[in-house]
């Protein structure tokens, strides 16, 4: 029963309906079913590709002042980077359109950047380009160099 209850907690809209509707056969064959139509409908590798390359795709443009945006988008990039590993599918993600694409939603300042890392490898990965903008989105988020925190030094003047 437990397992049950966290696939109802841990599931919204369509998926916790198909949950619900399981939930009333006993707890181990209620669960088992509910996992296997949850497999069928939901995980399907070419499904869950095309859904991340949609959203990399209708991801807004992220300002240069944007620093709460930067990092979200690397977590994004990291979460996408991870189903890479998985579906081979997501191998789209190293196509140079795809890639100019991702880069193009990053603050202009840091396309050179960027430029700069490219242009020194033969063959550019989405595992560069994420690492890139993780450590991006690290830097400007530091709790005392970055940019909120550098800001604020000069309000002290």
């Amino acid at each position: 029963m437990e397992r049950m209850n966290y696939l109802r907690q841990y599931t919204s809209g369509e998926a916790n309906e198909i949950v619900k509707g399981y939930s009333y056969l006993n707890a181990s064959r209620g669960y088992a079913a509910a996992i296997r139509e949850l497999d069928q409908r939901y995980g399907n590798n070419e499904l869950i590709a095309t859904e991340y390359i949609k959203k990399t795709r209708n991801w807004p443009k992220i300002k240069a002042d944007d620093i709460k945006g930067l990092d979200r988008y690397s977590i994004f990039l990291t979460e996408c980077e991870y189903a890479v590993t998985n579906i081979e599918s997501m191998q789209i993600l190293d196509y140079s359109e795809n890639m100019k694409m991702l880069v193009s939603k990053l603050p202009y300042h840091m396309h050179d950047k960027w430029r700069r890392i490219a242009t020194k490898s033969t063959v550019v990965r989405f595992s560069q380009l994420v690492k890139f903008v993780r450590e991006e989105a690290v830097s400007m988020n530091h709790p005392v160099y970055g940019r909120i925190a550098m800001n604020a030094g000069h309000l002290l003047r």
